[in-house]
């Protein structure tokens, strides 16, 4: 099995775009984003994915860095529960990888993530993909406009995402 570690550093703002989920596709996608922006943020090899299921994270080969997700991802399996929405500091998330190296068009399953469940708060629409009580040693990164990795040294706990709805 892979070893996959997430490191974060603070910065100004996460990057920024807006975050929609199509209901007609059951799909989450990231647009109107800057592509200077990103292209600064992915180096010159290009991207991959890493996945939760058939949500896909997109991150930039040469520089490791977490850009946003994008990808099939049904709410109807969500548990509706009302969440403590933690603080979220602006920053960038790093993937590490021990023995092996990110691959263009390449994607990686995020260990053990398909056994993590999933919820969705009625009144906010924040969804928490994992888990939902961040209690003790755990910091909160966001990444993404309205996209966030809680962490917990540097193992990954949860995914947070508040898209807006689409038709």
């Amino acid at each position: 099995m892979q070893n996959m570690n997430f490191l974060w550093k603070l910065c100004v703002k996460p990057l920024q775009g807006k975050l929609i989920y199509r209901e007609s596709e059951y799909s989450i996608d990231f647009i109107d984003y800057s592509e200077v922006e990103v292209e600064r943020k992915t180096g010159n090899q290009g991207c991959t994915s890493l996945t939760i299921g058939t949500l896909q994270i997109e991150v930039g080969v040469e520089s490791g860095k977490l850009l946003y997700p994008w990808g099939l991802y049904p709410l109807q399996h969500c548990e509706s529960r009302e969440l403590i929405i933690p603080t979220m500091l602006p920053g960038e998330i790093f993937i590490y990888l021990n023995n092996t190296k990110l691959i263009q068009g390449v994607a990686m399953d995020i260990p053990n993530i398909n056994l993590w469940p999933a919820f969705r708060d009625p009144s906010t629409k924040w969804i928490c993909i994992g888990d939902d009580e961040l209690i003790g040693g755990i910091t909160v990164i966001q990444f993404a406009d309205n996209v966030a990795m809680a962490l917990r040294n540097d193992s990954l706990m949860s995914l947070w995402i508040k898209p807006v709805s689409e038709e």
